[in-house]
């Protein structure tokens, strides 16, 4: 197909920009009658309206920085520490829910230092983390060098991915006017849902506890009790280094080795090696790597 082919040659080319192959996605989801696929390339045009489920990948791990004062000294832009703050507190704090449009993404992801203000009814949460009188008087929220172009980066790849996956599937001398045959539409939808979807979208809204109600993990047959404890160890593991480092922490290592014990059991039927990549993905997706 004409559309299907232009399209991932655009996707392969780094130098045309995402909004433009989105556009040309639209003409595919349309040819493909494919609302899922439609949907979603219109909301990583436009920007993902509030309510709205948001893909993992548009979810960002934020480092805390504020500055201190006890009235005679000051101290600016201080590591914050997190270690007094509840689980929900954290999520709430450290995690940048990106529902914006591919164009305005473009427009700060090339720029350095990006930061976010918190407000200053926050600034208050951190009392009992210092001592000898001081306070936090502000909060900025930082994400690291490159987080804004990862987020344009998995977009172009899963739609690039998607496209391949599907291209095999269409006649040479198909085009735009023709009818596709359906068993080609249940195929490009299926492996929409595989790559594209990739049951990992997360609800605005939703703190580090909910999250895996809205995640889709019976595919993989991991149990909610191991998902709980999995988000269990990376809110312990975030009163550490390791995570804003993008590093497993002791308590996320020791869910993963328990985990990966569970493999070619009765309790989780599924290979070690099959294992070792679905805990993987998991981990990362949770911990906003």
């Amino acid at each position: 197909m004409k559309i299907l082919n232009e399209l991932i040659e655009i996707l392969a080319d780094r130098n045309t920009g995402l909004d433009m192959c989105l556009i040309k996605a639209q003409i595919l989801a349309h040819k493909l009658k494919n609302e899922e696929f439609k949907r979603w390339v219109n909301y990583e045009l436009r920007g993902y309206p509030v309510g709205v489920d948001l893909p993992a990948y548009r979810m960002l791990n934020l480092v805390l920085f504020g500055d201190i004062s006890n009235g005679y000294h000051r101290y600016f832009n201080y590591r914050l520490p997190l270690l007094d703050l509840s689980d929900q507190q954290i999520y709430r704090l450290t995690t940048r829910k990106v529902d914006e449009s591919i164009s305005s993404i473009e427009d700060w992801a090339n720029k350095d230092d990006i930061s976010f203000s918190i407000p200053t009814e926050a600034c208050a949460i951190f009392s009992d983390s210092f001592n000898k009188g001081y306070y936090v008087e502000r909060i900025e929220a930082k994400i690291g060098n490159g987080k804004g172009k990862e987020i344009l980066t998995q977009i172009r790849s899963k739609l690039l991915e998607y496209c391949l996956a599907i291209s095999d599937e269409f006649p040479d001398d198909i085009n735009l006017t023709d009818t596709i045959d359906k068993s080609i539409k249940e195929f490009s939808s299926e492996q929409f849902k595989i790559i594209v979807q990739d049951n990992a979208n997360i609800h605005i809204g939703n703190t580090l506890s909910q999250i895996s109600n809205d995640t889709n993990i019976s595919i993989n047959k991991i149990s909610s009790e191991d998902i709980q404890q999995l988000i269990k160890a990376i809110s312990e593991d975030r009163k550490t280094n390791e995570i804003s480092e993008k590093s497993w922490g002791e308590n996320i290592e020791n869910w993963y080795v328990d985990m990966l014990k569970k493999a070619g059991t009765d309790s989780w039927d599924v290979s070690k090696a099959a294992a070792a990549a679905i805990l993987a993905t998991l981990i990362s997706k949770y911990a906003g790597f």
